[in-house]
Formats: C-alpha cells, sequence, structure tokens
C-alpha cells in the first residue's frame, strides 16, 4: 500500500495530552454516530487528533469531521471469509496475532510514527477490530495509554484477540448493556474496566411529532443494511401476511448491501413488489424525513450465523426521539430500549408475530399514545448525546494524563 496519505487533517500541533482515536477506515456511509461522536469530542478534547487504517467506502462530504488516513488504498474485501473463521477456530491465537501483525507491519510502523510525530499520549479505538488490534500493540511499543469501545459485531464476531485487548485496556467504552453483559462473562477482567455511554442524539435535531393518526395506505419503513442480521425477509413476509387480510400498506426501506438484489426478488415473489419501496442509501436528514412521513418502525433483527446481532439501533433511538411508534424483536441490546413501555418488543420473531404486532399498534391508539411519549423520555434521559459525549470526554482525557 502507498504510505502514509494525509487526508484534510490539516497541520499537527504539539499537544499537553493528545489523545489519538483510531478507526480501521473512514469514512463509511452508514455510521453516522461515528461522526456525530467524533465532533463532540472535537469539542470537549481541542487536543484529539483523528486517525483510520484504510479508506472508507464513500468520498469524505464538507460537514463530516476531517481525519487522517494512513493508507490510502481502500482495505480489500475478503471473499474467503467463511474459510477463514474456520481456520480462525482451529489455529492458536498466538500464531493468528503474529500473522496479522506480520500482514499489516507497514501500517503499525506509520502508525507508530505518526503517534511519535504528534506527541500522543494516549491511543483509543472505536471498535474492537483491526485498529484496536494495531493501536495496542502501538501504544505498548511506545509506552502510550490503550482504550477501545464495542459496539455489537465487533465483539461478537471478533477476529482480533478479545483477551489480550481486554488486558492491555485502561478502559473500554461499550455502547449498549448486551455487548457489555456479554464481553464481562466471556472476559472477566473486562469488568471493572467497562463504562456504559450510549451514542445519544442532539435532541434539539429530533423534535417529538405530536400527532399520531395512522395514514391510509398504512406506511411502514425500515431503515439500515440489506444484511442478514436485520431480518428484512422476515418483514417482507409479514406484509405478505397483511396484504392476504386486506390491509393496504407502503413499505420503504432506505438502505442497501448485499442481500438487496435477493429481497426485492423476494418481495415480487411474494406479490408485494409494488407495495415495497427501495430508496437505497439516504443521509440522515432523509432518513429524519423518512421517520415524520412515516406510520410505524419496523426491527425485525435476529442473531445471524456468524453470532452477531444488533447493539442498540441508532435508527430505534431517533424514531423514538420523534415518537415514531416502533415494533421489533428483542435480539441484542434491542431489548434495552425496546420494551412494552416504549413500543411493542417480539419476544418471538418470525412473519406472524411482526404482522401481528402491526395489527395491535394499528388498533390500539391510546397505547400508541402512551408508549411513543414514554419512549422520547426515556431517550431524553439515556440517549442525550451532549452529555454522553461529555463523559466519554472524561474517560479519555483521565486516561490521557
Amino acid at each position: 500500500p502507498n504510505m502514509p496519505h494525509s487526508a484534510n487533517q490539516g497541520s499537527i500541533q504539539s499537544c499537553r495530552m493528545r489523545v489519538l482515536y483510531l478507526l480501521s477506515r473512514y469514512p463509511l456511509w452508514s455510521e453516522t454516530f461515528i461522526r456525530q461522536d467524533m465532533r463532540l469530542l472535537q469539542t470537549e478534547l481541542p487536543e484529539i487528533s483523528f486517525m483510520a487504517l484504510f479508506a472508507g467506502d464513500c468520498p469524505l462530504q464538507p460537514d463530516w469531521p476531517q481525519v487522517q488516513i494512513l493508507c490510502d488504498q481502500p482495505r480489500g474485501q475478503d471473499s474467503s471469509k467463511t474459510s477463514r473463521n474456520k481456520l480462525r477456530r482451529i489455529m492458536p491465537g498466538a500464531l493468528q496475532a503474529h500473522l496479522v501483525l506480520f500482514k499489516y507491519r507497514r501500517i503499525l510502523r506509520e502508525l507508530s510514527r505518526q503517534a511519535r510525530l504528534q506527541q500522543v499520549r494516549h491511543i483509543h479505538a472505536e471498535f474492537a477490530d483491526l485498529a484496536a488490534f494495531l493501536g495496542m500493540h502501538a501504544a505498548q511499543s511506545l509506552g502510550l495509554g490503550f482504550s477501545f469501545g464495542v459496539h455489537a459485531a465487533d465483539v461478537y464476531a471478533n477476529q482480533y484477540s478479545l483477551s489480550a485487548l481486554v488486558q492491555g485496556a485502561k478502559f473500554i467504552n461499550s455502547c449498549n448493556l448486551a455487548v457489555s453483559d456479554y464481553l464481562a462473562e466471556k472476559h472477566p477482567l473486562a469488568t471493572a474496566k467497562l463504562h456504559l455511554i450510549h451514542h445519544g442524539l442532539l435532541l434539539e435535531d429530533w423534535p417529538y411529532k405530536q400527532n399520531d393518526s395512522l395514514q391510509k395506505p398504512l406506511r411502514l419503513c425500515f431503515a439500515g443494511r440489506f444484511v442478514p442480521k436485520k431480518g428484512i425477509g422476515i418483514l417482507l413476509r409479514s406484509c405478505a401476511i397483511l396484504q392476504s387480510k386486506g390491509l393496504a400498506f407502503h413499505l420503504r426501506l432506505a438502505g442497501d448491501g448485499p442481500l438487496g438484489a435477493e429481497l426485492r426478488r423476494l418481495a415480487d415473489e411474494l406479490g408485494i413488489g409494488a407495495q415495497c419501496h427501495w430508496l437505497g442509501q439516504l443521509s440522515r436528514p432523509q432518513v429524519k424525513q423518512l421517520m415524520l412521513d412515516s406510520d410505524i418502525l419496523c426491527l425485525p433483527s435476529i442473531k445471524d450465523s456468524d453470532n452477531n446481532q444488533e447493539g442498540v439501533p441508532n435508527v430505534l433511538v431517533e424514531a423514538m426521539a420523534l415518537g415514531l411508534p416502533a415494533l421489533g424483536s428483542q435480539s441484542g441490546s434491542i431489548a434495552e430500549l425496546l420494551t412494552a413501555e416504549t413500543g411493542w418488543p417480539l419476544t418471538e420473531i418470525n412473519p406472524e408475530t411482526l404482522a401481528q404486532g402491526l395489527e395491535e399498534i394499528i388498533n390500539s391508539p391510546q397505547q400508541r399514545q402512551k408508549r411513543r411519549l414514554a419512549a422520547r423520555r426515556q431517550v431524553e434521559k439515556e440517549f442525550c448525546a451532549r452529555e454522553n459525549g461529555r463523559r466519554r470526554a472524561a474517560l479519555l482525557r483521565q486516561a490521557a494524563i
């Protein structure tokens, strides 16, 4: 790879307590919450600098945080992931670590060099991924502090020695309770290091919608990546059940992903192709408008074959802030926010239960009003981005002393 490449970072200034915030890839279109957190950290910690190992999956937008990219070639996609996962299960962990360090030795060397140049005191990797693994080794070689964040897939389907990361970290920032509990159970040493801090919203940008009358035809929405853990096939089959009962609806799906073509074919096979509107990737303001124009948010998430499951989906937090009724599974940490008080949780997720849940929402105007108001209050209590940003900054500031 071509090394190094500075992407819009500007001049590097010496700071007394410089924190290096590290990502594997940047920018990624879907990671709106990461960009929000970065902007808040810049406000609280002027001494922070941002770095990514590889370029992301989309161009940098004018209002997005600027990041130094170490390798200006996008990271190659592994076409043999299943074979690699099988090999990893039988390969000793120490050998896996040596192979990773050898494969990415030039990037690790450049990362260490940049940390010295910027007089970094502490390295924080946002995910328990390759950036965390290399960031930990760079920190250890330079005598710096190290910490990392955990979300969902980076723990449930981890590829980079969680035990070593836990042992090497000053603290671990978790954004949801389910992944905290899972990590503590698998690695008890993590228990005393874990800090639960949600990503949250800038609440003034997500005002509560007073009117909750339903439209005809009913407008259902989904927003997220088209990947197995999102359970979109379940949603399509539930809509086919609703159609068989004579309910008129439109289902608008925002997002994209590897299952896109397969899901479109399924919708046509089920006879609901005309009612499904595939919107592609939307900006955050466009997702907000989609929710304001919708009657119900659907979250049919499941655990996939790689043990990957949800954290607290950001789209759920956004919907609840706006007062949009939410219906979904209890996969991962969805249950942390979606309860019988704040929405319509389904302990068993299949097309029949999802269709029944939708009918219940339609036929329960008083419960709609009660639960969506409770949802907004819960978001205000636990998901204020500014307050959570201050807590995250305080952890990093203390770690860099």
